[in-house]
């Protein structure tokens, strides 16, 4: 489907995709992601206490639709490995998203502008 999808930029994504996760998961690794640092517990706090009944606690404008929730989800004993892993993916699906757009793009302006 992805082929079908991208149509020759496929294999450029699938390359960026495994570079960006890659990357992420190995620095993240390496400086332990630093989870008691940063702002992970208050995510996870805020998708644990989302609820249909107080529709104002589904948005937060400063997190990514779905994140908080994503992340309320999660066992409690495992939520730290899974969260590296997520944000390695999410990494590499934004940077394999961005590289192809730039890809595309610059064929697209040559196309038009480089044969003339």
């Amino acid at each position: 489907m992805i082929k079908k999808v991208l149509g020759a930029y496929y294999k450029s994504f699938l390359f960026f995709f495994a570079l960006g996760t890659s990357i992420t998961f190995a620095i993240g690794s390496y400086m332990q992601f630093h989870s008691t640092g940063n702002d992970f517990w208050n995510v996870l706090y805020y998708g644990r206490n989302m609820t249909l009944s107080q529709p104002e606690s589904l948005y937060n404008g400063f997190y990514p639709f779905g994140y908080a929730f994503l992340i309320g989800q999660m066992p409690f004993t495992y939520i730290l490995p899974i969260a590296y892993i997520i944000n390695s993916l999410l990494t590499g699906f934004f940077t394999a998203s961005v590289s192809t757009l730039v890809f595309y793009t610059r064929n697209f302006f040559c196309h038009f502008h480089c044969n003339i």
